[in-house]
């Protein structure tokens, strides 16, 4: 299977779980994270504003700035250029490129000051491995923060391999509804 087909596959199979059932299975991963000690020691935290059948991160966002977290939501640009932008107040998301909930103007982060980054993808493997959208945003951001990176998705979002190319940067540590995957050993 090609790297498009396992893509293909898993947005489908993904896209046919309820709205009511991925908001469940979402509130069982924010409380794994939560539970994280990497979590609770962290003061600057990078997470997505989801999309579609992302895993859904509103609640787990308004918790990061509850706590007191710094948080950090991405803002793409052109060239495939994505920065990590502080965020305040959510309700000032707007749909930026791709209809991603991101603030229109913001200062970009420094990625070495990130503590704590969380990840969406379309597919992980249990060895780190990620799928993403095709487009490369993340894997040219994570590339440039020693962050831990933690990639949220559903059990079902799980394969066999996920055909990683050398640019592919592997996630320390997945959370789905299920378990808590940790492949820094």
């Amino acid at each position: 299977m090609t790297r498009e087909k396992i893509r293909e596959k898993i947005r489908i199979e993904r896209e046919n779980i309820s709205v009511i059932h991925a908001a469940e299975l979402s509130a069982r991963i924010s409380e794994k994270v939560l539970a994280l000690p990497e979590y609770k020691q962290a003061e600057t935290v990078m997470c997505y504003a989801s999309l579609l059948s992302e895993v859904r991160t509103e609640s787990l966002n308004a918790k990061a700035l509850a706590d007191g977290k710094k948080l950090l939501l991405p803002k793409t640009h052109a060239q495939g250029r994505m920065d990590a932008v502080h965020v305040t107040d959510l309700s000032l998301l707007r749909p930026g490129k791709m209809q991603i909930p991101e603030l229109e103007t913001g200062e970009a982060e420094d990625p070495a000051r990130i503590d704590l980054v969380l990840v969406p993808g379309v597919a992980f493997d249990k060895k780190g491995g990620r799928l993403g959208y095709g487009s490369g945003y993340y894997d040219r951001f994570l590339a440039k923060t020693r962050a831990l990176k933690v990639a949220l998705a559903f059990e079902m979002q799980i394969v066999e391999d996920t055909l990683a190319l050398a640019h592919d940067q592997k996630m320390d540590m997945l959370i789905t509804e299920e378990r808590v995957y940790d492949f820094r050993a």
